[in-house]
Parts: C-alpha cells; structure tokens; sequence
C-alpha cells in the first residue's frame, strides 16, 4: 500500500468513529415517543405542557364553555331548589338517665331506654342532656323531595315509612350503646305481613341503598308458632267466678243455662292485654256476645317466643263461665279491671305511658341515622324489564318511577340518551316523575304509564315553582 492509500484509510476510519454513537446517548433529531390518544379525548383532555428545562409539569388552563356555565348554574339551583323543599327536622331534648317515649308529629313513637347513649368518638356514657332529631317520611311526596328510593341492591321493596333520627349532646353525636335499643312504631292505615326493619346508606350516585337489619321482625305482628303458650294468671277455681261475673254484669235476658257455650278467638298482645275477640261458635247469640266482651277485660301472660313477650293468637272456649283450664290459668279480678302492669323498665306495661297500637309496626332497631320498615317484592326475573326513557339532556335530571299498586318508588340512572330503570317488574301501572333545569329553573313532568321494554319519550314538561311542585306532588298522598 502506497503512503497515499494509507493516509486515506486512516482518515475514513477517523470520520466513523467520530460519528458512531454510544448507548447511553441520545440520537439527534429523533422524535419522542408518545401515547396516543383518541380525538374525543384529546379534545376533552386539559393539555399537558412539559417544561424540558426544568422537567415540571404545567397544565394549560381551560375557558370555560357555555355549556358548562350553564350546568354548573342548574346544579347550583338543584341544590338550593332541594334545600329549600326539605322536610323539617323535629328535636326533643331528652334526660338520658331517664326512660322516655317520643311521639312525632306524623305518628312515629320512639321508646328510649334510660342510659342507652354513648359517645359515638370514644364510646363514653352521655349523662348531659341529648338532643334526638327526627324526620319523617309516610307521603310519597315527602320520599320524593327527599330523594329517597325503596331498593335493597337490585331488589325492589315495599315501604311502610321511613325516618332520619340522629342524637346529639353539646354539639357532639352519640350513638347507641351495645345491647341498647331503640323501639320505633311506625304508623299505618293497611298493615302488610312480613315488613322488616332496613338501615340505608348513600352511594356515589346519590342513591340510597337499604340493607336489612339483622334479627328485625314486627314487634306487633302475630307469631304463629311461639316456645311457651299464653296464659291465664290463677288457678282455674278463681276462673269459674270471674268470668261468670263479668258475663252476668252484661246479662240481658234470663240467667242461662249449664249448656250454654262458646268458642272465642282472640290476639294476646305483648303486654298480656286480650284484644280483637270474636266469636267463632257459640250456642246463643247474646251468650257469645257477652263472653267476648267479657274476655277482653282479662289479661294473661304473653307468649313467649325467643325469650321475648310477642304478640299470639289464641283461641279460649267458655261454657257457662267456664274457660277450659288447658292449658290456660286464671287471672285476678278486682270488679273492674284486670290489667296488670309492670313498671317502664319492665314486668307489665302501663297501658298510659307505653302501650302500642297493635295496627302499627313496632321494631326494636339498635343503630339511628337512616331507618326504612320495608318488605321484600319477591318478583322473577323473566316478569323484570329495564325501562328506558329518552331525554335530549338528561344531565342533573332527577328520575322516579312511582307504582301504583304497591309503595315502592324506583329511581332512574342517567344514561348518554335519557334515564333507564333497571330491573323492573314489566306491565306494571307507574306514575313517571321527572324534575330538571334550565337557566336555573325548574320544570316538572308527570306521565302515566306502564312499564316496558319500549321506549318513553313522551313527556310534557312545564315550569313550576317550589309551591306548584309541592301541589302537583300532594297528589300521591
């Protein structure tokens, strides 16, 4: 090789060796790698600026679109429009040493045992005066106002009423003790078998979600099957007398005979005090008419079923002043009554401080805040559809189905294209009842339909203020 060559050579290997790269550097010119992302998302996405030479992250600010003024201003009066429409709270400032019976204003009794309330931060016993909050929630229209619903996850119920209590003592919450309760009677005009006692919570959606408290049953409900049967107090030679007594006090006609009889069926209550007796078979007319009288002066010891008092049904057959002595005693008989009565704390009842109304729902609940008396709708799955209704916006639209044949209301999840509710049972008589805004006010629809598979787009909305909703809605009661 010439000295010519070899000059050349050397100098081409130079040049490569200047232009090669290492690894841990980086090539000129080459673009970064980015994340792609969609149109949509891009155009809804704030835009994110890098800083290379501090590596700080800056976000580019968003101008506010009309749009979005415009829900911001129907949200802000949704707000203020629900709070002016919300159910009065009533307070009673209460002893806490000492057993108490509330009665609200819409019927709902509240028997607090002394000494119930502990401190809901620390546990501690309150001994300072506690302020009990109540709401009540019977009307349909009260339920709606309050954006309250009847389903226990996706299962429908049927609601007896509903109630908020909360106990506060100097500004602090307080809460139940453990093995305190609360007895809550609910009042009601068409009382329905197997109504449960359901403890709700809210979820992100703003939905309220009833779950069923454990070993909750209807204090006042008739128990069929008990462990100890109700009785009588005495023997059965102290029967013989009082009852003849009681019988001959109402006596019309002529003494009777030894072979009059009769078979009465009657309710034992918790306390022991007979009520509702009927005559199921009797030899004469007037007989079985006095002896059912009669009988109702009386009071036994209750069933018992659990360990607890409960309410039976019992069936007494008298024959000429006679109760069968099995297997009931005998109670005392002063002449004039025969209620026999225990002190608040316990043993018999007083009939003036604490006696319920057998027509209403009774429970015993051991937890406050959000409270339903509910039953399960037990409905198949083939009878269930997902009702759809069509709405141009139907953003901050408040939704519910109310039925008809059973108090059960259903609230509506919002969808791109209207409200859909799910999981309802198909052919079903409802009121659809939607409330939305724009520019801030609000505008009412109701419709009366059916539920099905189809779509409903017919709605007729129309302005309304917060005393025309309240008549509008006055119409579920």
């Amino acid at each position: 090789m010439t000295m010519k060559n070899l000059v050349l050579v050397l100098f081409v290997a130079f040049i490569l060796g200047a232009c090669s790269t290492s690894d841990n550097r980086t090539v000129l010119n080459e673009p970064k790698k980015t994340e792609s992302l969609s149109d949509a998302a891009l155009n809804d996405a704030p835009v994110l600026i890098t800083d290379e030479q501090t590596n700080e992250m800056q976000v580019e600010p968003l101008e506010a679109s009309s749009d979005f003024t415009r829900n911001f201003d129907n949200h802000s009066a949704k707000i203020s429009f629900y709070e002016r429409c919300a159910k009065k709270t009533q307070r009673y400032t209460i002893d806490p040493a000492k057993d108490v019976l509330l009665v609200c204003n819409e019927g709902t009794t509240l028997w607090i045992d002394a000494n119930s309330f502990c401190s809901a931060t620390d546990g501690s016993v309150i001994t300072t005066p506690v302020v009990v909050k109540v709401k009540e929630f019977y009307d349909i229209s009260d339920i709606l106002m309050a954006k309250l619903s009847t389903r226990s996850d996706n299962q429908l119920l049927e609601t007896g009423g509903m109630l908020q209590i909360e106990a506060v003592t100097e500004g602090k919450p307080c809460e139940l003790k453990e093995g305190s309760f609360i007895e809550i009677g609910m009042p009601t005009k068409n009382k329905k078998e197997d109504m449960q006692l359901f403890s709700g919570t809210w979820n992100d959606e703003g939905q309220i979600n009833w779950q069923v408290q454990e070993d909750t049953r209807d204090l006042n409900g008739i128990v069929a099957v008990v462990d100890t049967l109700a009785r009588f107090y005495a023997s059965e030679g102290e029967i013989k007398s009082q009852i003849r007594q009681a019988m001959d006090a109402n006596r019309i006609h002529a003494p009777w005979s030894e072979a009059e009889f009769a078979q009465i069926e009657c309710i034992v209550e918790r306390d022991g005090k007979i009520t509702e007796a009927k005559v199921l078979k009797c030899s004469d007319e007037e007989y079985g008419r006095v002896a059912a009288e009669a009988i109702q002066k009386f009071s036994m010891r209750p069933a018992i079923y659990k360990g607890e008092p409960v309410n039976s049904r019992m069936t007494i057959p008298i024959s000429q002043g006679v109760v069968s002595s099995n297997p009931y005693d005998v109670c005392n008989y002063d002449g004039n009554s025969l209620y026999k009565h225990r002190s608040a704390s316990g043993g018999y009842l007083s009939n003036t401080t604490r006696a319920m109304n057998i027509n209403n729902y009774l429970f015993r609940s051991n937890r406050m805040g959000w409270i339903n008396c509910d039953r399960f709708l037990d409905v198949p799955k083939d009878e269930q559809t997902d009702y759809f209704v069509y709405l141009d916006n139907p953003l901050g639209v408040e939704a519910n189905l109310v039925f008809k044949k059973m108090r059960a209301i259903v609230k509506g999840d919002v969808t791109a294209e209207g409200i859909v509710f799910r999981n309802v049972p198909i052919n079903e008589p409802v009121q659809l009842v939607v409330i939305k805004f724009e520019q801030s006010v609000p505008y009412l629809a109701i419709s009366k339909t059916t539920t099905s598979s189809v779509y409903n787009s017919k709605l007729d909305f129309e302005e309304v203020n917060d005393d025309m909703l309240f008549a509008k809605l006055e119409e579920f009661k």
